[in-house]
């Protein structure tokens, strides 16, 4: 009786897993990978359609808080003057914990930025993030994002965590 109980709780807890695994896929399709492309892209439009209207935006280094059409406009003017100078950036994302509840994400990571300014070797940023994320028409948006730039982080560090559950393309 007692093998019974334990076999249908390990089979209940790998189903359990599977659906987690498949819903942090269907984030990283809808919403992580068209985020690392925008990003990389500098498409405001694009970048900014993968949060919810209201999104709250949370910079630490700065004690900063912009929500909704600040985040937007902010946004619009760093991407016009980082295009306008000719830069090229490259982000990659790594994460720390996933949490799913229904609608609701909770992701920890680390982020990593190559920044390539014409005629400068590339400079490399770390940052760590931490988003809340709404499931809203079924799509997964970004409704709080918040990270801060790492002084003491290397790359030895950032490949050791998990990547996204879908290759990035």
């Amino acid at each position: 009786m007692k093998s019974t109980v334990l076999v249908l709780l390990c089979i209940l807890s790998v189903d359990v897993w599977a659906q987690q695994d498949r819903v942090f896929e269907q984030i990283d399709e809808q919403l992580w990978i068209p985020y690392i492309k925008a990003y990389n892209e500098f498409n405001t439009r694009a970048f900014m359609a993968l949060h919810t209207p209201d999104v709250i935006r949370v910079k630490r280094e700065s004690s900063q808080i912009m929500v909704g059409t600040a985040y937007r406009k902010n946004e619009y003017r760093r991407n016009a003057i980082s295009q306008s100078k000719d830069w090229e950036r490259n982000l990659e994302i790594r994460f720390v914990d996933r949490l799913v509840e229904g609608a609701i994400a909770y992701e920890v990571g680390y982020y990593r930025v190559s920044l390539h300014k014409p005629q400068s070797p590339p400079q490399v940023l770390y940052g760590m993030f931490h988003a809340t994320l709404k499931r809203i028409d079924g799509e997964w948006k970004i409704y709080i994002d918040e990270d801060e730039v790492l002084d003491d982080f290397s790359d030895c560090q950032f490949y050791k965590c998990q990547p996204l559950q879908r290759a990035q393309k």
